[in-house]
């Protein structure tokens, strides 16, 4: 959107009409060069503004017009930006506000703002950038951000609120909570205010919830219990929320009946009619909308605790049309015997090699040794390209593992074991099968915390700490992470959400096999195959976490393979007491 021309064919406003027809007119990037270096080295204001007024005429002029302005002209551009600001369209003025943002006027931050409130849609590629310059520019828009504490407007808090926590949680903290108590404020915000406190302050939360969680709806308290598993120290705080809801005759009391661990068979017989409810008026409603993750969430802790009718319910509702894709979601996700036999059938129907791709995947990254059976079925194929795929994922499920190798722990778990003769006194001594078998089956394992992994995937939005990946499940359509525990449990290592990173399945793979390592500031390195590879320079951590040093080093002293040039700590005070 241009400046607007009068009747006579001039620009209208005070600015340098000959500049700017010239900067218009400008189609090379010679010609473009030239007005640069005018600009950058003119002290007129209204050449400025003519320059400035340019900006937005082609791709080429915004770009070159920004780089100048950013490099060279710098804040003395700021009074020409801000005299164009009022003629822009909703993009452009997100766009200039953004640069004002990047010159250290933070006032502009609120311009910013409200332009993206404007927007009707922004897609995902939009989201991400809006977050990277946020994160990035956070230190110069502090007072800006701070303002918006104070501010009326709870949205304009709510949309600072994850980058300013990092430099003043308790504030961040208190304003959320006044927003969520707040009942003039929309269910929306109260909602988005509540979800961000879970992250930041759980104890904060949980209060709230008991305080007013009569005037939530049931999706809303849905949604925050099945978010609100842990505190940062790993002590739940869902009992007391629990005990205080079932004190209630109102949607606080069916919720806790949904979602509590402590369930008993009547409150499953209420989980499963309300789940089939929903799932009924989902499809009277067309079954257009994406189904809610706390319907999910509900649905599978139902399949979690084997409730026959909902499982076969779920068998059944894989033939129908409108819930066969949701229902296989289900029980493949939350690992039940169920989806494992409807992934062997969809395998045994295959009419050709590109049809086993999926399933396969799906059925040895949810069910892992169980699941190792199919690996036959690859091999018999006899298609180099499927096998070459599914050994990529064999090797990231089972770190240094290959097909072969693995049918071969299958086959000799699955033989007999030999035993004395019952004419031999002296006992027959254990053979190499029966360890094998118990390596293979994985008999002996750690108890995890499901609730913390989920909490810390959440946090981190489901995207790799190191690469910034970030999967998602073709067929479900879920987000895909995976956790890993930087101080390992065998190694004595604590289940708490200090000790998980989030990461994808080749960083986790890469973490196992000693190719990356974390130093005490948080710098990510490389060795052995991941230097082939491209990740961050430094450990993307979301606001309001942190991960504990003690874990960091043992798992560089332990597990990580260093360059010989790299170490933990490099403060000159460490240094010194080494030497």
């Amino acid at each position: 959107m241009r400046p607007e021309l009068s009747s006579t064919g001039n620009v209208s406003g005070d600015l340098d009409q000959v500049f700017y027809r010239r900067v218009v007119q400008s189609r090379t990037h010679a010609d473009l060069f030239e007005c640069r270096k005018i600009a950058s080295q003119s002290k007129d204001e209204l050449l400025i503004r003519a320059f400035v007024a340019a900006m937005f005429t082609s791709k080429a002029h915004r770009k070159e017009v920004s780089s100048c302005i950013r490099e060279y002209i710098g804040r003395r551009a700021i009074p020409a930006l801000l005299w164009n600001l009022p003629r822009l369209s909703t993009q452009q003025r997100m766009f200039q506000a953004r640069l004002l943002c990047t010159l250290g006027h933070w006032e502009a931050l609120e311009v910013y703002y409200r332009a993206f409130q404007e927007m009707d849609q922004v897609d995902a590629n939009a989201r991400k950038s809006i977050v990277s310059f946020l994160t990035n520019y956070s230190p110069k828009l502090l007072p800006g951000m701070r303002r918006s504490l104070e501010s009326n407007d709870g949205s304009y808090a709510i949309f600072c609120a994850p980058y300013l926590h990092k430099y003043h949680p308790l504030e961040v903290s208190i304003r959320l909570a006044a927003i969520t108590r707040d009942p003039g404020e929309s269910i929306e915000n109260r909602g988005k205010a509540l979800h961000l406190l879970i992250a930041f302050s759980p104890d904060s939360a949980a209060r709230c919830l008991v305080e007013c969680g009569g005037s939530f709806p049931i999706s809303l308290l849905l949604s925050t219990l099945a978010q609100l598993a842990v505190s940062e120290d790993g002590k739940p705080f869902l009992p007391a929320v629990f005990d205080d809801f079932a004190q209630h005759h109102d949607d606080r009391r069916l919720a806790a009946r949904l979602c509590s661990p402590r369930q008993d068979s009547e409150d499953r017989e209420v989980q499963f009619r309300w789940i089939t409810e929903q799932l009924t008026n989902w499809i009277n409603e067309g079954a257009q909308a994406e189904m809610p993750r706390w319907v999910r969430h509900v649905a599978k802790q139902l399949c979690r605790a084997d409730h026959p009718e909902w499982v076969s319910y779920l068998e059944s509702a894989v033939t129908t049309g409108h819930l066969a894709k949701f229902a296989r979601g289900v029980l493949i996700a939350s690992q039940h015997p169920a989806g494992l036999r409807l992934l062997r059938k969809q395998i045994e129907s295959a009419s050709k090699p590109e049809e086993l791709y999926l399933p396969c995947i799906e059925a040895i990254r949810a069910y892992r040794e169980d699941a190792t059976g199919v690996l036959e079925t690859v091999v018999a194929a006899g298609n180099a390209k499927l096998r070459d795929r599914i050994e990529q994922i064999v090797s990231l499920t089972w770190p240094g593992k290959t097909i072969d190798q693995m049918l071969d722990l299958l086959k000799k778990s699955s033989a007999p074991v030999p035993t004395a003769p019952l004419e031999s006194a002296e006992p027959a001594e254990p053979t190499a099968v029966r360890t094998l078998r118990r390596k293979a089956r994985t008999t002996s394992s750690f108890e995890r915390n499901r609730g913390i992994a989920d909490e810390a995937k959440f946090l981190e939005q489901y995207c790799c700490q190191v690469c910034g990946r970030k999967l998602v499940n073709a067929r479900t359509g879920e987000p895909y992470a995976e956790s890993h525990h930087v101080h390992p449990l065998g190694h004595d290592g604590s289940d708490t959400i200090d000790n998980l990173l989030c990461l994808c399945p080749l960083c986790h793979a890469f973490f196992h096999l000693g190719c990356i390592g974390i130093d005490k500031s948080l710098g990510v390195h490389l060795s052995g195959a991941a230097t082939q590879e491209r990740f961050f320079q430094q450990l993307r951590v979301a606001s309001g976490r942190r991960i504990s040093p003690d874990a960091l080093r043992h798992h560089w002293g332990v597990l990580f393979i260093p360059p010989e040039d790299r170490r933990f700590e490099s403060d000159p005070d460490d240094d010194a007491a080494e030497r």
